[in-house]
């Protein structure tokens, strides 16, 4: 009566064994972070093909855009655009809105499009957003990273994961994500005016018809570009013009996420009266910083760092900044456990979302590819890379 029991756990035992000798085989010649990556990425494999035969239900919030069904297809298939009036439904409440399609049409149904609304909600914490197919395979890296910069103290847009459906048709996961514009302080309730925010880019410049702003630009560019003064009396006059500490918060931030020169924008803070700058993108870990001692830069932000990097009080204050958010984000594991909740929130949808989310294919910008397995992949290499280079260890396993 006990022979299939002691059979059953003879074999159990002799597949313990294996995986046990298999993974010493793999340790010995990978090293151990990397076999136990593998191991864990194997499990984790079999835990997602469980759970794409019955995906849990939806943790994400979800938006419900309802339009004209015509002029719908008309906007998305002509190669212009165009524009579309409809209603856009969150948490019970209902807004008139205008949703802009631009760009050359696409086989695939999930595609980015912009959102302004007839009258702003209050319940809402924006007033222009872009509805974007999530280009990073992960769909947190971007998400993380603007989360880590504001941490910082950094002005960022909002940015959340959202499932969205457009009348009757599910769309997936998708990321919403503010406009930054003149509404930027009026939109989080630092003033009942709107500013003069400059163009947004990778290489953001001044040019503002704004005849304060066009002043305060001018001056901070002349500071700049005049050879003739002391490093302090340049220092000095920048200041006047320019929200230092904003500056160095930022230029901290880049550090820290190990990024090369993301998407910004000037602002002129309506209290102070300088510039401070907005991140209106981000990424993490990109291993690939640009080089800042480039004499041929003519972006602001890249000659404001420059700066930074060769006067020392500045460097210090920075230096500061990016100890500071290492170790606020490593306490309590504070980084690792904003992720996994928003891992946690984001794979139920990930799993029944079939609208292909992940950008993952080099060459062709409107051919996209689907892999749940890439995802989760991805979305571990970028979380312990970042936790790793914060930790000065990246390199110890290798």
């Amino acid at each position: 009566m006990n022979r299939a029991p002691q059979g059953s756990a003879a074999v159990g035992l002799v597949v313990v064994a294996l995986i046990a000798i298999s993974f010493l085989i793999f340790g010995v010649l990978l090293g151990p972070s990397r076999a136990l990556t593998i191991a864990s990425s194997s499990m984790a494999m079999t835990a997602l093909d469980g759970y794409a035969e019955q995906p849990a239900p939806s943790r994400l919030p979800l938006v419900i855009i309802q339009m004209e069904a015509s002029a719908y297809y008309a906007a998305t298939a002509s190669e212009g655009g165009g524009e579309v009036l409809g209603t856009f439904l969150l948490d019970g409440s209902e807004y008139e809105a205008k949703f802009t399609f631009e760009g050359p049409p696409s086989n695939h149904r999930k595609r980015s499009f912009g959102v302004a609304f007839e009258a702003p909600p209050n319940e809402l914490p924006f007033n222009k957003i872009e509805i974007r197919n999530p280009r990073s395979t992960d769909m947190l890296q971007e998400h993380m990273a603007l989360w880590v910069a504001g941490e910082m103290g950094v002005v960022v847009p909002y940015d959340g994961l959202f499932e969205v459906r457009i009348n009757d048709e599910a769309m997936g996961v998708m990321e919403i994500r503010e406009v930054i514009g003149s509404d930027l302080e009026q939109a989080r309730g630092f003033s009942p005016t709107t500013i003069a925010v400059s163009d947004i880019g990778r290489y953001a410049v001044f040019p503002f018809s704004d005849s304060l702003a066009a002043a305060r630009s001018g001056s901070l560019i002349s500071a700049l570009n005049d050879t003739l003064l002391t490093a302090y009396a340049r220092r000095d006059s920048i200041a006047t013009a320019l929200d230092v500490d904003a500056l160095l918060r930022y230029t901290a931030a880049v550090e820290v996420l190990r990024m090369k020169d993301p998407e910004h924008a000037w602002a002129l803070g309506s209290r102070s009266g300088t510039f401070y700058p907005v991140m209106c993108s981000a990424s993490i870990m990109e291993d690939a910083q640009v080089s800042i001692a480039d004499s041929t830069i003519t972006s602001p932000m890249l000659r404001l760092q420059q700066l930074v990097a060769n006067e020392p009080e500045w460097t210090a204050r920075k230096e500061q900044y990016v100890s500071e958010a290492k170790a606020h984000l490593l306490s309590n594991d504070l980084f690792l456990d904003k992720w996994r909740q928003a891992e946690a929130r984001l794979i139920p949808s990930l799993l029944r979302d079939r609208q292909k989310h992940a950008h993952i294919i080099v060459g062709d910008g409107n051919t996209y590819g689907y892999s749940i397995r890439r995802a989760v992949r991805t979305s571990a290499t970028f979380r312990d890379k970042a936790v790793a280079f914060w930790r000065g260890t990246e390199n110890s396993s290798q």
